[in-house]
C-alpha cells in the first residue's frame, strides 16, 4: 500500500545529550552557594549532591526546529534551628525549554524568567556548547541574593 503523505520517520532525527563540564563566574568572583564557608569561582565545586543527573542539556531535532531543554542547578535552602541554624543547602534541577528554527545555531539576549537571563548560547564544535547565563543565587558570604554572570560549557554524552 502506498500513501501520499509525508514520511513520518523523518519527523524526529536524533536526540543529543550534554553534561555541564565547566561552570565558572565570568569575572572570576567567588561565591559560597552551599554554606560551607568556602567560596569558589568554579561553581561545580559548590554543587554538592547535584551530580546524580545523567545530562544537563537535551537537544531534540525536529523536522524544521530544534528543541533545547536546559537543566540548571537550583538552590534549595532550608533552615532548622536544631541542626542547621545558618542554613542547609541541597541542589535540584530547574529547567526551561527553547524552540528554534533548525538553521539557527546561537541564541542571544533572552529573558527566561526573573531568575535566569540567557546572554548567549552557541555551538563550539560537534561535541561542545557554551552558554553565558545571568542567574541569581543566594551567596552565603553576603547573606543575600546575588545576580552574576556565568560561563557554562556543555559536553556531548551521546
Amino acid at each position: 500500500m502506498f500513501g501520499c503523505g509525508e514520511d513520518e520517520s523523518n519527523t524526529i532525527s536524533q536526540d543529543s545529550y550534554y553534561r555541564i563540564i565547566s561552570f565558572e563566574t565570568i569575572d572570576n568572583s567567588e561565591i559560597d552557594l552551599n554554606n560551607d564557608s568556602i567560596s569558589n569561582s568554579n561553581i561545580l565545586k559548590e554543587l554538592t549532591n547535584y551530580s546524580n543527573y545523567p545530562y544537563d542539556l537535551e537537544i531534540k531535532s525536529l523536522k524544521n526546529q530544534k528543541l533545547y531543554s536546559f537543566y540548571l542547578p537550583n538552590q534549595n535552602i532550608q533552615y532548622d534551628l536544631n541542626c542547621c541554624p545558618n542554613g542547609y543547602v541541597e541542589f535540584s534541577r530547574n529547567g526551561f525549554t527553547i524552540i528554534l528554527d533548525k538553521d539557527i545555531f546561537s541564541i542571544e539576549n533572552m529573558e527566561i524568567d526573573s531568575e535566569n537571563y540567557l546572554v548567549n548560547f552557541t555551538e563550539q564544535n560537534n561535541n561542545q556548547m557554551k552558554m553565558v547565563l545571568r542567574k541569581k543565587y543566594f551567596n552565603f558570604n553576603d547573606n543575600g541574593l546575588k545576580n552574576m554572570e556565568f560561563e557554562i560549557i556543555y559536553e556531548k554524552t551521546s
